[in-house]
Order: structure tokens, then sequence, then C-alpha cells
């Protein structure tokens, strides 16, 4: 539940932001100018949402006894895409 909120403004303001870019670069609004603004969208959630549920679940298995460790100990192994 971490991600969640965050996870879900990253998708609406990219959702928006991107609605309107396609719609204005096409001229015109069409189904498949909200469709690939979603796609964005969730691009944009999952860049969050990943990474706290990679963290949640290895702390859920009693891999990590604090976020603090979890977060140091993924990053050290395996950088940034580590929480990937």
């Amino acid at each position: 539940a971490l991600g969640s909120a965050p996870g879900a403004a990253a998708f609406f303001s990219t959702y928006e932001t991107m609605k309107r870019t396609i719609s204005k670069a096409a001229g015109s609004e069409h189904w498949t100018h909200h469709s690939a603004a979603s796609a964005c969208g969730e691009v944009a959630a999952c860049m969050i949402r990943v990474p706290t549920s990679v963290l949640t679940q290895n702390m859920q298995v009693g891999r990590y006894a604090s976020l603090t460790e979890a977060v140091t100990t993924t990053y050290r192994r395996g950088g940034l895409m580590g929480f990937y």
C-alpha cells in the first residue's frame, strides 16, 4: 500500500498530460489517444509500484528486518535495477 497513492498520482498526471499532448499533435481526439495515454500512465505508475512491491515482498518473507535495511541492501546488491 506504500506505493498505491504515489503510483495512482503518477498514473493520472501522466495520463492527462499525454492525452492532451497526443490529441494536440493529432489535431483531434480519438479513442486510440486515450489508449496510448493510458499505456504511458501505467508505465509511470509501475516505476513506483514495482519497487515498493519488491521491498514489501522481501520484508514479508523475513529477508530484511527494517525498511532501511531493505532499501540499502537492495540498492547495494543491484543498484537501481535491483528494485525491478
